[in-house]
């Protein structure tokens, strides 16, 4: 994917730096009725349940795209991570958004804030989940103005 980017914007012709964060999750059926997920990230957690507790993982410190590496054909690894989840587990799938998103005083939402809401609402359906989510957006930033994206998927395996 870093590649294709990489030529589809012809980084190696012009000054274009874009990049972007992204990860990725590939959900498989167990036969003893688990569901094994394999997750990479570029610059972006995931989140999950299991046991009704809230777990990240860390993406690979890096996005893709970019002119970062004067490519040389070099090539940008990120690392895969496995997990074995339960039915009825949830994934959380995010932006920087709203764990970026700041308070009138300037105090970013945050992963610590951003797991104990997932986790004080892990046994709602999804779309009180969500208007959790969005009530606890409004009120962390207050007047100010929304100036990133916001973008959560959350998927029940």
């Amino acid at each position: 994917v870093d590649n294709r980017l990489h030529v589809a914007l012809m980084q190696d012709e012009t000054m274009n730096n874009d990049g972007m964060d992204m990860c990725v999750c590939k959900i498989q059926h167990t036969k003893n009725g688990q569901k094994k997920i394999d997750f990479a990230g570029a610059k972006r957690p995931l989140f999950y349940s299991k046991n009704n507790e809230i777990n990240y993982i860390k993406g690979t410190v890096r996005g893709i795209g970019g002119r970062t590496r004067l490519r040389k054909k070099a090539i940008k690894t990120f690392e895969s991570h496995t997990i074995n989840l339960n039915e009825g587990d949830y994934l959380y799938l995010t932006t920087d958004g709203f764990l970026d998103l700041q308070s009138p005083s300037r105090r970013k939402y945050g992963r610590k804030n951003f797991m104990e809401l997932l986790k004080d609402n892990i046994n709602k359906p999804i779309n009180e989940q969500h208007n959790s989510i969005v009530n606890a957006l409004n009120i962390h930033k207050g007047n100010e103005l929304q100036i990133d994206d916001i973008t959560i998927l959350g998927v029940k395996v």
